[in-house]
């Protein structure tokens, strides 16, 4: 079972509800069950839900707001990025809400709420710049420095404000 891509064409209606009743049925990982990829545009996953096919990546939407509850709101086909999002602002408990892969290694951020927070690690692991910790949105480290540079540079932080 292949879908084509129509070039520079809208999809008619029947086509549309074929592809949204698909979307409902599979979920999204439709996309990782078939080669090929369903047409970019807007479908209608029921009340108020929508999912935005891009050439590059698809979008979940609640309301015009990038919102999904068990996984990324915006994922990148090509498995090099995904962000989760809660009503609009980065969110996810327990893992990274933000996850690029790069050249030189991974980019993670843990957020909560839009802000970047972890507990008992780096809220932010960057391949070029190091550790950052945050908690609550606040660079914050109570055991060690905050800041951790791939350089060796090291800053201190408690509650947002610097420690000498």
């Amino acid at each position: 079972m292949g879908y084509t891509k129509k070039s520079n064409a809208k999809l008619n209606r029947t086509e549309q509800e074929f592809y949204e009743d698909l979307l409902r049925s599979v979920g999204p990982d439709v996309f990782k069950v078939h080669d090929e990829r369903i047409p970019p545009g807007h479908y209608w996953l029921g009340r108020e839900y929508t999912i935005t096919v891009c050439d590059e990546f698809y979008r979940f939407e609640w309301r015009s707001l990038k919102h999904r509850v068990n996984g990324p709101a915006l994922v990148w086909f090509d498995g090099s990025r995904e962000e989760w999002f809660l009503f609009d602002k980065h969110h996810r408990v327990g893992g990274p809400a933000i996850t690029r892969k790069e050249e030189g290694g991974q980019h993670l951020v843990y957020m909560e709420h839009g802000r970047p927070h972890r507990y008992g690690g780096p809220a932010i692991l960057d391949a070029y710049s190091g550790e950052q910790w945050f908690w609550h949105g606040r660079l914050h480290r109570e055991d060690g420095p905050a800041l951790t540079r791939h350089d060796g540079d090291q800053a201190y932080y408690i509650d947002g404000g610097t420690t000498d």
